[in-house]
């Protein structure tokens, strides 16, 4: 099995269909919903008005059918793909949707990976988008919707039992600072 990366855009086409745009994003919404790490898809899309934008992670031939299904769906047209390369590791650990609108945040973020203040990936490179993306999708937005499930975090430890003698390290001892006098 190989970790592979895929970062692509596409043309948003949602208002060309017969259903409204609330629909079309509820759709996509539960579209998304299966995408998980224990699926073995993680990543994120991004989109507004104009474009979608998605970096999708995990096994390589699971991704490319997911690309290709992708691809032929009608909410969407144009498809370019920027990026597909093996990966050492994940950059997202759960998936992520997001409305990239304006606001001074936003705005903000747009211009640190990319010649303007708005959402076009048709003038990014492939490592601006997934940077724009994964940093899109982890800061303070109210507009992007995530459900990550850690890889590889413990389970929680059981709460000690009643008489259970519990074993506490010493702190290490404060580090002396010289007086001068």
């Amino acid at each position: 099995m190989y970790l592979f990366r895929m970062s692509f855009y596409s043309d948003n086409n949602m208002g060309a269909g017969e259903r409204p745009i609330a629909s079309e994003i509820k759709a996509i919404l539960a579209a998304c919903s299966r995408y998980t790490l224990a699926s073995g898809i993680t990543g994120a899309l991004v989109f507004n008005e104009r474009y979608f934008v998605q970096v999708m992670e995990g096994e390589r031939s699971l991704l490319s059918r997911t690309v290709w299904s992708i691809a032929s769906d009608a909410r969407q047209k144009n498809m370019v793909l920027l990026s597909a390369a093996p990966i050492n590791e994940r950059l997202f650990l759960g998936w992520s949707v997001g409305y990239a609108g304006h606001s001074e945040q936003a705005d903000a973020l747009y211009l640190r990976h990319a010649i303007m203040g708005a959402l076009d990936p048709s003038r990014m490179t492939a490592e601006s988008v997934e940077n724009l993306v994964a940093e899109f999708v982890t800061g303070e937005n109210p507009f992007v919707i995530s459900s990550r499930h850690a890889a590889a975090a413990p389970p929680p430890k059981p709460a000690p039992r009643a008489g259970e003698t519990i074993k506490v390290r010493p702190a290490p001892p404060s580090p002396r600072v010289p007086t001068t006098g």
